[in-house]
Order: C-alpha cells, then sequence, then structure tokens
C-alpha cells in the first residue's frame, strides 16, 4: 500500500511542478500599439433617411483604416454622453482623431458638445 500512496504522491507531485513551471514561466504579453478613439459624427439629413433612423453616428471606414494602417487601434467615441464617459474612455487612450467633413456644430448633444468636453478633458 505504501508503495502505491508514494507513486501517488510523486506523480501529484510531478503535476505540481509543472503547473507551477508553466504559470511561472508564462510571460506577460504587452500591446505597445497605440489606441487611438475616432469620434463620431451625426448623420447627415439624407443618411439619417436611408437608415430610417436607426442610427444617430457614423466614424467613417476611412478613417479607421487610416488609423489602422499607421499601427494602431481605434476605439469610437460616441456623441451624446455625459462627461464621465468622456473621462473614462480618454483615460484609456493615446490619442483622439475629430474627423473633418460636413458635420452640424449647433445640434445639442452632438458632434460640437462632445468635441468641446473632449478637448476641455484633454488639454
Amino acid at each position: 500500500m505504501s508503495i502505491i500512496f508514494s507513486k501517488i504522491q510523486i506523480f501529484f507531485f510531478t503535476l505540481l511542478i509543472l503547473i507551477t513551471h508553466n504559470v511561472i514561466n508564462t510571460k506577460t504579453v504587452l500591446n505597445n500599439e497605440p489606441i487611438i478613439g475616432i469620434l463620431s459624427q451625426e448623420l447627415s439629413y439624407g443618411l439619417n433617411r436611408t437608415t430610417e433612423g436607426h442610427y444617430k453616428s457614423y466614424i467613417a471606414a476611412s478613417y479607421v483604416k487610416f488609423i489602422e494602417s499607421a499601427g494602431a487601434r481605434v476605439v469610437p467615441i460616441w456623441i451624446g454622453k455625459n462627461e464621465v464617459y468622456y473621462r473614462n474612455i480618454l483615460r484609456k487612450l493615446n490619442g483622439v482623431l475629430w474627423p473633418g467633413g460636413a458635420t452640424y456644430f449647433n445640434n445639442s448633444k452632438g458632434y460640437a458638445d462632445a468635441g468641446k468636453k473632449i478637448y476641455r478633458y484633454k488639454f
């Protein structure tokens, strides 16, 4: 009986050593790619009609591809959120891209309000 017990003990001891060795030797993989947020924009009136009002904002794929081609990861920054949302997301980003083009600056809780909150917090 002692021989069987010692073989079982040796088996579990060996298993424990292998598991411990693998846990200790696992390396933390760091991702050094920058994370860039892209501020979304309101839909144009024409585009809003084609989506039947299902969407409030969008990010053009060209902006996403541009940032990704430079080796960064992209995070959307949605419009119409509160200060806490923008503070939380900006702490995790390395930069922000404000897209240009046809956008509205007179809509409340839209692109201009979000951009203003981001600019105030970040700079």
